[in-house]
């Protein structure tokens, strides 16, 4: 995870436009919070990425939505900090409520993905359900009509040579008669 982190505190400093207005040098609160923000945006994308259901995502704020007391143990401050009493807290809290309209878009988007998914593997199976079902009768009349074949041709057999002639039955029953 530190790795992660790593990267991504590179890859941020790299592009320093890419930072939101609010935040500050890398080692200000800001940086921190910021940080602590998109590692948690990653988290649950990656859990939104997995999860399809709706009852995935019963418990709102573990599963997909960012509160802001998870940033502030994240960077041992206080919520109140985050959130109310400093000079960024209002941008702050403006930019949480953005990644957090993002991952309920995400959230919506991957139950719907999960919805549709659901219902043409449904039509597929039906489908192929019914294919089969039509194909395994028609295996079942083709060996019905085999066996019948086979009980005829064996009871003719048994038959004496003088039975048959008597009845005029040749020694065989060929199966284009039966048809």
């Amino acid at each position: 995870m530190d790795h992660f982190r790593r990267k991504a505190k590179e890859n941020l400093l790299k592009e320093k436009q890419k930072l939101p207005d609010w935040v500050k040098d890398e080692d200000h609160i800001t940086f921190k919070a910021f940080m602590a923000t998109e590692e948690e945006k990653e988290l649950r994308l990656h859990y939104i990425s997995k999860h399809f259901t709706k009852k995935d995502y019963k418990n709102k704020l573990a599963t997909f939505k960012i509160p802001i007391t998870c940033i502030a143990d994240k960077i041992n401050k206080t919520a109140t900090t985050l959130g109310q009493t400093s000079s960024y807290s209002e941008r702050f809290v403006k930019y949480l409520e953005g990644i957090n309209q993002q991952l309920e878009k995400a959230k919506n988007k991957s139950i719907e993905k999960g919805k549709q998914d659901k219902s043409a593997k449904k039509s597929n199976t039906n489908a192929a359900l019914r294919k089969e079902i039509s194909e395994l009768k028609q295996q079942l009349k083709q060996k019905e009509k085999n066996d019948v074949e086979k009980q005829v041709n064996r009871a003719f057999d048994m038959l004496s040579k003088e039975t048959k002639e008597a009845l005029t039955i040749p020694s065989k029953v060929s199966s284009d008669k039966l048809n």
